[in-house]
């Protein structure tokens, strides 16, 4: 199926978002792949993003824009969003990012028969200059495998290099994963680790995404911190991060309804081994996991 074929939902969740808004529109209408929807979701924005949207609803068809009555925070703004889009495949925008051209194109491109596609992004400071710095090596990631499963070890006890504005998701992924789960670090950290064993992860290093940091965004600083491995293990056993994924375990295993012999014994392997995390016991285990699994987990070479 050509990409033409394939029409698209691109859900976008804004708040107080005037000083990018604009390129980030203008990023996503002159895409190489004409043929979506854009739905936009404001949570109640205080400045001029509620007119600004209406000035390109104004002006472009594909563009549906819902204001909410209360304001719902940045998980249930994207999940409305969301859940007003109507096509096969959804795209994920922020509200300060830019998107090159060929974004749309290359995640139909990368998705084939997998539930969800991710593609690569450069940083880029407040003024949209370059930082020469790829998200997925900010994310300390020598490569990504193949294979869902081993995907799975860095999603769970490492990090997701998968950013959510740089996704492309199947609708019917979403009757599973919404509501989005609250315990989770973030929408599309949840949408990750859902998809390794629902589906899959197709990934491309190919960039498509500039992805603004400035000190205003909701998601983004925190994780482009290049920590090292070594202190990432150490700060695992010693202060007990990652202390949610007991709870994200538990409604992969609620949610999804066919896994694998495979998939089911290394979730429950992995949720004992977080539901032990807080006595010295349970992390000497867990260093020990770790040591075994390391290559799998920092995906390193």
């Amino acid at each position: 199926m050509e990409n033409r074929e394939k029409r698209v939902s691109i859900a976008l969740a804004t708040y107080n978002g005037e000083m990018f808004l604009r390129e980030q529109l203008d990023s996503i209408l002159n895409q190489s792949v004409r043929n979506f929807e854009l739905v936009i979701c404001d949570d109640c924005s205080k400045d001029s993003t509620w007119d600004i949207l209406n000035e390109y609803a104004i002006a472009d068809s594909r563009i549906r824009i819902l204001r909410n009555d209360k304001n719902l925070g940045f998980l249930g703004n994207f999940e409305k969003a969301i859940q007003h889009t109507q096509e096969k495949f959804v795209a994920l925008a922020d509200q300060d990012d830019i998107w090159l051209p060929n974004h749309l194109e290359i995640l139909l491109d990368t998705i084939g028969d997998k539930m969800l596609a991710c593609g690569n992004a450069e940083l880029i400071d407040k003024e949209g200059k370059s930082l020469h710095k790829l998200l997925d090596y900010q994310e300390a990631l020598d490569c990504i495998p193949e294979n869902d499963l081993e995907k799975a070890y860095s999603v769970l006890f490492f990090r997701s290099p998968y950013q959510g504005a740089s996704m492309l998701i199947k609708k019917e992924f979403f009757d599973l994963a919404l509501p989005i789960l609250r315990e989770a670090k973030a929408h599309d950290a949840w949408f990750a680790e859902l998809a390794c064993f629902y589906g899959g992860i197709n990934y491309t290093k190919s960039v498509i995404t500039l992805y603004r940091q400035h000190g205003n965004n909701c998601v983004g600083d925190a994780r482009l911190i290049r920590n090292s491995r070594v202190k990432s293990f150490i700060g695992q056993l010693l202060h007990n991060q990652l202390s949610n994924r007991a709870i994200v375990i538990d409604q992969i295993l609620s949610r999804v309804p066919f896994l694998s012999e495979e998939q089911h014994s290394f979730l429950k392997k992995s949720l004992s081994l977080f539901l032990i995390r807080s006595s010295f016991f349970g992390r000497v285990k867990n260093a020990f996991f770790i040591m075994k699994h390391y290559k799998k987990i920092y995906s390193c070479k």
